[in-house]
């Protein structure tokens, strides 16, 4: 049962599911130029869609996720392409394909400031998508997940993403970029060779997660376009635009919770209620008109939290349970088993595994 923490909190950033599945429109109308240019014409991918090709073509649209699913499986089979995914993200104009959110990360400071800005951004790219940043002294790793997808359908997504991702950064950072491993979980192509060439590093498929680890000090280097007030001006449009996604009081509630939680005390629906200046059957109320519960929201920001402190060397897991607010290892690790699927112990050594 989670209690207050007497540790300093220090959360990774990680965006939760929403209960819709959608995709934005600017990613399924940069999908389809890059398949045009692969030799797929729209119009056929787009009738197993059910979507027509002017909504899929609209960068201000929620496509539903059943017809981005379809254009890739339809992509596949008409192009016979085990490799679709690195191919396609390779040819696609990948900053406009990411919208406004590419725009950003071409205007930030850093590329350590980019992928922040990415990861909080990301659910405007993708609902079901979760991208978890974990840090160390010299490392930064990008994890990605999606929801209710199973590897053999996600593949060429989670391949797209993570050369889209190392793309931009490449063309929009000064230092030159090379990741130290890339990771996969699915069964490796019939030829690796062109992975290889395009990451730069070890790439290594059957692996535990979909992730980019990546050098800090190459990160920390300024990037060429930096704008410090066009950044802040797109990151107002972006808040804007997932505000639209995320019911406002919902947002509201679960800030105030992490305030709490960073203050080190135990956040309950009374406590939460007085930190907005309403009653306790307002909170509730309002919660309940936006589909939320209080409950929810609080597990969701133990386990983002969580999974941030796991990701810090030299920190042991009671530490993380009790930082995360729990009683004791044995409840904080069976409702980390509820979120993730594995032990505490388990995913925080697959984190904090180095690249020889």
């Amino acid at each position: 049962m989670p209690n207050a923490s007497k540790n300093r909190v220090e959360c990774a950033t990680s965006a939760e599911a929403a209960p819709s599945t959608f995709v934005g429109g600017f990613v399924t109308r940069g999908m389809l130029v890059g398949f045009q240019r692969l030799g797929l014409a729209p119009a056929r991918l787009c009738a197993p869609a059910g979507v027509s090709l002017s909504e899929l073509m609209d960068p201000a649209a929620r496509v539903p996720s059943t017809a981005f699913w379809a254009l890739w499986r339809e992509a596949e089979r008409l192009s016979g392409d085990p490799s679709l995914g690195l191919h396609l993200a390779q040819t696609v104009p990948v900053a406009a394909a990411a919208g406004m959110i590419g725009q950003l990360v071409a205007v930030s400071e850093t590329g350590l400031e980019a992928i922040r800005h990415l990861a909080r951004y990301q659910k405007l790219i993708a609902d079901r998508m979760d991208v978890a940043i974990h840090e160390d002294e010299s490392t930064l790793s990008i994890e990605l997940r999606l929801a209710d997808v199973d590897d053999a359908l996600g593949r060429q997504v989670y391949e797209s993403c993570l050369v889209g991702i190392l793309r931009i950064l490449r063309e929009a950072i000064i230092a030159d970029l090379s990741p130290l491993r890339v990771s996969f979980r699915h069964a490796p192509p019939p030829d690796v060779a062109p992975y290889e060439r395009f990451f730069r590093c070890p790439v290594e498929f059957r692996a535990s997660s979909h992730r980019l680890r990546l050098p800090l000090a190459s990160l920390r280097q300024p990037m060429i376009a930096a704008q410090p007030r066009a950044q802040s001006r797109l990151q107002d449009l972006l808040e804007s635009e997932l505000r639209t996604l995320a019911p406002e009081f919902t947002v509201a509630v679960a800030e105030q919770i992490r305030a709490a939680l960073e203050e080190h005390e135990r956040p309950t629906q009374a406590s939460v209620a007085r930190r907005l200046g309403i009653g306790r059957r307002t909170l509730q109320r309002r919660l309940r008109a936006e589909g939320s519960s209080f409950r929810r929201i609080v597990d969701r920001e133990h386990r983002n939290l969580a999974l941030g402190l796991l990701g810090r060397p030299g920190c042991r897991v009671i530490d993380v349970a009790q930082a995360a607010g729990f009683d004791d290892a044995t409840s904080f690790a069976k409702a980390f088993r509820r979120w993730t699927g594995e032990s505490p112990t388990a995913y925080r050594a697959r984190i904090l595994d180095r690249t020889a």
